[in-house]
């Protein structure tokens, strides 16, 4: 079901010194707005993740304070293929400025506590990020090869890279020169490499920075079970809950 159907979403507005960016996600819940640079960081590198399955931005979440009728807005919802344990499936997302965070810990306590109290209730994850888990090496190389992401290479032009992989892991520089001796020129094989990375027919450590020295590496065959493999999964994984 998509997350669209199951949540109702705060409209984004044009107001004065917002920055209101519309994504164009291919997820089943469609097109999303966000209202700030880090919430765009965000949903741009969940939307290059092959784990993730949909994602919407500003859910609302009603609660009772009192005989109070109340509603808290978080920034992002989104679906992951459950891996292993079967319990990491959809993560609720507050996403606030460190020093936001700092100065203004008292106020967030209540919204804070309600999306964690409703999370727990709804069997779903709740997480603050900042700008540390998003502002990385992963969103520049998310930023470089999503153009490439979803549109697979060529067979011929794949197997060539993957027999020059096949035997070890193989630095970019080596891969592009093992090509070029087979007949390939140089561009047509950075755009070889960029769609099989994009689309993890080889893998890549993209938390560090993407350059001729990167790493390439057979993918294995149980990287649904790997969620750490994913720069920006594992950061919010692994991100604290307040």
């Amino acid at each position: 079901m998509r997350l669209i159907s199951l949540f109702e979403q705060r409209p984004i507005g044009k107001t004065y010194g917002s920055i209101r960016s519309r994504i164009p996600l291919r997820t089943p819940s469609g097109p999303q707005l966000t209202e700030s640079e880090l919430e765009t960081e965000l949903v741009e590198q969940l939307n290059f993740s092959t784990r993730v399955i949909d994602i919407i931005t500003q859910p609302i979440i009603r609660y009772k304070k009192g005989d109070l009728d109340r509603r808290y807005t978080p920034d992002v919802v989104f679906e992951v293929y459950p891996d292993a344990t079967r319990t990491w499936r959809y993560y609720v997302i507050e996403i606030k400025k460190e020093a936001d965070l700092r100065i203004n810990k008292a106020k967030y306590e209540e919204k804070f506590a309600v999306g964690r109290d409703w999370c727990a209730q709804n069997f779903m994850n709740f997480r603050v990020i900042a700008e540390k888990h998003l502002r990385t090496p992963y969103l520049r190389n998310t930023r470089l090869l999503s153009q490439q992401f979803r549109r697979e290479p060529d067979h011929n032009h794949l197997s060539a890279l993957l027999s020059v992989t096949a035997g070890a892991p193989t630095r970019i520089a080596d891969a592009i020169n093992a090509m070029i001796r087979a007949g390939f020129n140089e561009p047509l094989c950075r755009e070889t490499i960029e769609r099989a990375v994009a689309n993890r027919f080889v893998e890549c450590d993209l938390s560090i920075p993407f350059t001729d020295d990167s790493i390439l590496f057979t993918a294995d065959v149980n990287l649904a079970d790997s969620t750490d493999r994913d720069p920006i999964l594992k950061a919010i994984r692994t991100a604290e809950t307040p």
